[in-house]
């Protein structure tokens, strides 16, 4: 899918960044609601060292200072595993500020490595060679923590059973750039879904402050949206609900605002 060149030219500049861990891993970034979805700790941490552990092969042990727990449960006995002998290896500087997210593998061990996409909270760029990227990288971070944020103030938790993926065409959600700026960066919907993969329902959770903007989407999305399940089934086992969330971009560097998924 083509990708807008305002957004384009963010995910470049993030992923001049990232490429500095992935080194030959091969990931794609996903959505950030589905990013949640599938994870089962997300916290914002201090790293304090990454020791090799020979009780799980391959892995390191992340020992860590909790700042902020958005997902999972905390216990004082709580570790964090990543890969420590491939491509995917994590690594981090002592005292530095992460956002983290982790899930449980199959010997019940919550690890991750770079392809879980962990985010400095502390970096700092060089802003003579990439003069753009401190500030993209800094509004980036901040909008996932602000999203982050609102679920665990309002006690929201996004599920996505049976990995439904949702879609707009491109070229249709361009009647959103150019708009008149939202106080809110994000929206979110709730879409309950039928056996046969139809919608049944769709309510507005956070709409933006627009009224005719809000009015506009939830056409939008009911008219618009397009559901698939991740192994291309047609059917369901039974009827579901996801959460879907829309994010705007201010207008900047000659590009005008628009909304996006991503």
């Amino acid at each position: 899918m083509k990708t807008l060149p305002f957004i384009k030219m963010i995910v470049t500049t993030l992923l001049i960044f990232i490429s500095t861990l992935l080194l030959a891993c091969d990931c794609i970034k996903p959505k950030l609601i589905e990013h949640i979805n599938s994870a089962d700790f997300i916290a914002t941490v201090v790293i304090h060292a990454i020791r090799p552990d020979n009780s799980v092969p391959g892995y390191a042990t992340i020992e860590f200072e909790l700042i902020t727990l958005y997902k999972g449960k905390y216990r004082k006995d709580l570790q964090l595993y990543s890969l420590a002998t491939s491509d995917c290896a994590f690594s981090a500087d002592k005292g530095t500020k992460w956002l983290i997210f982790a899930r449980y593998n199959t010997t019940g061990h919550l690890c991750f490595d770079v392809c879980d996409f962990p985010e400095q909270l502390d970096r700092k760029m060089d802003s003579i060679q990439y003069p753009n990227a401190q500030r993209n990288y800094d509004r980036s971070l901040e909008l996932e923590i602000n999203f982050l944020n609102y679920l665990k103030e309002k006690n929201l938790h996004p599920k996505n059973v049976y990995q439904i993926n949702s879609r707009f065409n491109e070229n249709t959600m361009q009647q959103f750039r150019g708009i008149d700026p939202p106080k809110e960066r994000f929206a979110i919907y709730k879409i309950w879904i039928n056996q046969n993969l139809t919608i049944k329902k769709i309510k507005a959770i956070k709409e933006f402050s627009n009224k005719h903007l809000s009015e506009a989407l939830l056409t939008y999305i009911t008219d618009n949206i397009k559901l698939t399940q991740i192994d291309r089934l047609a059917k369901i086992p039974k009827e579901t609900e996801i959460c879907i969330a829309l994010f705007f971009y201010p207008a900047r560097d000659g590009y005008p605002s628009l909304i996006s998924e991503y």
